[in-house]
């Protein structure tokens, strides 16, 4: 249990700094797919849009609830997969007859990903929806003591009221249907890289002895992620094109 926190842990706060990097580029992106419903917005207009009406701190509206969700995400998912995977290969040494090494199979790895892929999905919706909220919503407009009007992007309570409000307790987990389907993604991705890097493996294997190593490199692994998430994203795209 203490290793799957330590990993839970660890995985939250590499996902908070790199969700802290790149978030402008997040809500740029977003007020541009909502801007762009009325009319056509490039990223480079949606983004002086914001600038120009809310100031440098508008590319930063929802970072709190972002940075909350990313923490959230992060350490329920790899909470769920670590303690999956020791679940399993409990059950499997309480099973076996010799002494020989255990580990997880491709299928196994799958079963335990979608666990904790679904788990995070239910636990996290809400967090989401209202960060979407918040960096679309744009700054709101409240007096100073000075009777001036001025502007501050949307809290994160506020936005969950506002929604609760318009809506409904039931609107924040708007979605929630085709984000459990999503789950398949990480999935489709983990088995795309497993098939790709066992198939790359054999072929090093089996080349002349002097032509080169015969185990995967760090840059192999690079490419091999980046082929496994386009494939994953491929295949599942489309469902996100018919939901929108």
């Amino acid at each position: 249990m203490a290793d799957s926190v330590m990993q839970a842990a660890a995985g939250g706060a590499g996902g908070m700094i790199a969700m802290s990097l790149t978030y402008p580029l997040n809500v740029i992106s977003q007020r541009a797919a909502v801007q762009s419903k009325q009319e056509k917005t490039t990223l480079v207009q949606a983004a002086m849009k914001i600038v120009q009406k809310e100031g440098l701190g508008g590319l930063y509206s929802g970072l709190n609830s972002s940075l909350f969700g990313i923490a959230i995400t992060n350490t329920i998912f790899y909470l769920f997969l670590e303690e999956s995977k020791r679940m399993l290969l409990k059950a499997k040494s309480a099973k076996a007859t010799t002494d020989v090494k255990l580990t997880i199979s491709t299928l196994e790895m799958m079963l335990s990903s979608t666990i904790a892929g679904a788990a995070t999905t239910i636990a996290t919706n809400p967090i989401w929806l209202i960060q979407t909220h918040q960096a679309t919503r744009g700054a709101v407009e409240t007096d100073n003591t000075a009777g001036k009007v001025q502007k501050r992007p949307l809290g994160m309570l506020e936005s969950a009221q506002e929604i609760v409000r318009e809506k409904g307790v039931k609107a924040l987990w708007k979605g929630i249907g085709p984000s459990l389907i999503l789950v398949i993604n990480p999935v489709l991705q983990y088995t795309a890289f497993e098939t790709l890097a066992k198939a790359l493996t054999k072929w090093k294997s089996g080349r002349p002895a002097g032509s080169g190593s015969r185990v995967l490199s760090d840059f192999d692994m690079f490419y091999l992620g980046a082929i496994s998430k386009l494939i994953a994203t491929g295949i599942t795209y489309p469902y996100v094109c018919i939901d929108a």
